[in-house]
């Protein structure tokens, strides 16, 4: 099993379980001649990692498919992030990508974040392999209750309507927005995340502070959350939000940061397999 280096805590904690089980590899972050040269010293390799990251980017979804195609690799892949922002149903990055699910790939994913709900879902073209993942396999964060089932479906009618466009649009138009004022991680991309990088810990949170006495919330992210040389905020523009509220917010970031940005290195671009 080679679990991504990024890959989120829900997945990397069981890491020592699957240990006692098979041999398992931390994977350098989406470095797909390390999962190559796995393939080609093992009979069968698993792959775990996140479709969209909840930092940085996204799982090289084709390059992994390539994988699978030439060498069997099983696909576990978590788009918690991907879901419902993206596609013309909210499917995501990963299922965008992948299309019909064959027997050697799984997908999960929360219904936490922006689908809106709770509890999660779980995809495979194994129906075998599903039943035994969704009974034995997924402690879910968000456990299901009444309410959360109410949402659930509203939630899922919502997907089957013109709304989730409109929403969607409304979504990537506050991305622009701050995307044309601030250089960040994710900038220009359909992740809703951006991370604006700050010259230190302290100064993240005190800027998260001060943007939440504004009426703006954002997360302050430093080590172990990010490498060790990067500090910064967390920001996810959300669909409901007027552009006159970003331009606000984008104000306030810029009174509160401006003195302590720092510029984001150049995107990382996944290799190539050989």
């Amino acid at each position: 099993m080679a679990f991504d280096k990024f890959a989120h805590f829900s997945m990397s904690h069981v890491k020592p379980i699957c240990g006692d089980e098979t041999q398992v590899e931390t994977c350098p972050h989406n470095d797909l001649n390390f999962i190559e040269d796995l393939c080609k010293r093992h009979e069968l390799v698993a792959y775990i990692g996140d479709g969209t990251y909840s930092v940085d980017g996204f799982a090289p979804v084709e390059q992994l498919k390539y994988l699978q195609d030439r060498y069997g690799l099983f696909l576990y892949l978590d788009d918690s992030h991907g879901l419902s922002i993206t596609g013309e149903r909210g499917e995501g990055h990963v299922l965008r990508a992948l299309g019909e699910l064959n027997d050697r790939t799984v997908v999960v994913g929360s219904l936490a974040k922006a689908f809106g709900a709770c509890g999660g879902m779980l995809l495979s073209g194994d129906s075998a392999l599903k039943e035994r993942l969704v009974r034995y396999g997924n402690p879910w964060s968000q456990y299901m209750n009444s309410a959360g089932i109410g949402g659930t479906l509203a939630s899922l009618a919502l997907h089957k309507s013109p709304e989730l466009g409109r929403l969607q649009a409304a979504w990537r138009r506050n991305l622009l927005t701050l995307d044309e004022q601030f250089k960040s991680i994710n900038r220009f991309t359909e992740s809703p995340i951006r991370v604006i990088l700050l010259d230190s810990a302290e100064t993240a949170v005190n800027s998260a502070a001060a943007l939440l006495d504004r009426g703006f919330y954002t997360s302050a992210v430093f080590f172990p959350i990010v490498p060790k040389d990067m500090a910064g905020l967390r920001i996810m523009p959300r669909a409901d939000l007027s552009p006159e509220q970003m331009n606000v917010f984008c104000s306030a970031l810029t009174e509160v940061c401006s003195a302590s940005l720092r510029s984001p290195k150049t995107p990382h671009h996944p290799k190539e397999t050989s």
